[in-house]
């Protein structure tokens, strides 16, 4: 039977003492088509490209590192605040929060928070204007646990008071959660939820201010489309105790903890643009 070349060489190496050469897979053809797309989707600037960078780029983060939470909006970072991981999942994040955490956050902002909510148009048409500053802000009196479903438009928060006893359950509805070297980066779509703690009831907050974003176009009409059905599957999830609902919420002893703190690149490293008010 005639043998290709291909099979001489390999027996001719064989005899040798040598192995066939053969690409390695860094090097072998799929592994350049694979190089060769992602580069391409790169420079078109294929939404796909940010997610995976976003997943392949960052490592998981191990139980009691810090994961520092940014909001950013076109590219500039409104908010961060470190936390503490307790657990970190392909899917999911959870972190928590206590007082003495100290984070960056827009001035006017913490004016609104410190002032009981006064003026509260005013962070709103800050984002819209593209200009803000960040000041230095201290969590103060109660502890959190908090839930961020990487893949989700919604963050599942549970706030607990000074003798651990939870006081409510709390619902950020916000962008699809980016993870970078720091933690993590998303962007708050202004509407909550507020639960009971035994999810007897439930009320929606910040309607107004949703609405608000809306008509200054920092939400467009996908994003609402995706925020209305979270806000759907976030009631139903409550009315059945189910998804992270059914996680163990135990709040942890935090007392003895080293206090995390925020990495001096927090304002400025690792930025991306989120999608602006748009869909993934």
């Amino acid at each position: 039977m005639t043998q290709s070349s291909g099979s001489q060489d390999g027996g001719t190496a064989a005899r040798r003492g040598r192995r066939p050469v053969r690409p390695g897979p860094d090097s072998g053809p799929v592994a350049l088509l694979a190089r060769r797309l992602w580069e391409l989707k790169k420079q078109a600037g294929d939404p796909s490209f940010a997610d995976m960078a976003s997943r392949l780029g960052a490592a998981r983060l191990a139980p009691g590192s810090t994961a520092v939470r940014r909001h950013v909006w076109r590219g500039r970072v409104w908010t961060a605040v470190p936390y503490r991981v307790l657990q970190d999942t392909e899917d999911y994040l959870v972190v928590a929060g206590w007082p003495g955490l100290r984070g960056l956050v827009s001035t006017t902002l913490i004016d609104t928070i410190t002032n009981g909510g006064h003026d509260r148009d005013r962070p709103i048409r800050e984002l819209a204007s593209g200009t803000w500053e960040l000041g230095w802000w201290a969590w103060r009196r109660t502890s959190v646990r908090s839930w961020y479903g990487l893949d989700a438009y919604f963050t599942i928060r549970q706030f607990f008071d000074a003798e651990h006893r939870p006081l409510c359950w709390y619902v950020d509805f916000d962008l699809p959660k980016q993870r970078t070297p720091l933690g993590i980066d998303t962007f708050d779509l202004m509407v909550d939820l507020i639960a009971d703690p035994d999810l007897s009831g439930y009320r929606w907050k910040d309607e107004d201010d949703y609405e608000h974003a809306r008509r200054l176009g920092l939400i467009d009409d996908r994003v609402h489309r995706r925020v209305t059905e979270a806000r759907q599957e976030v009631v139903g999830l409550i009315e059945t105790r189910q998804g992270p609902f059914a996680h163990d919420w135990t709040p942890l002893p935090h007392e003895t903890w080293p206090v995390p703190s925020l990495p001096e690149d927090a304002a400025t490293g690792h930025l991306r643009d989120l999608p602006s008010g748009s869909a993934p």
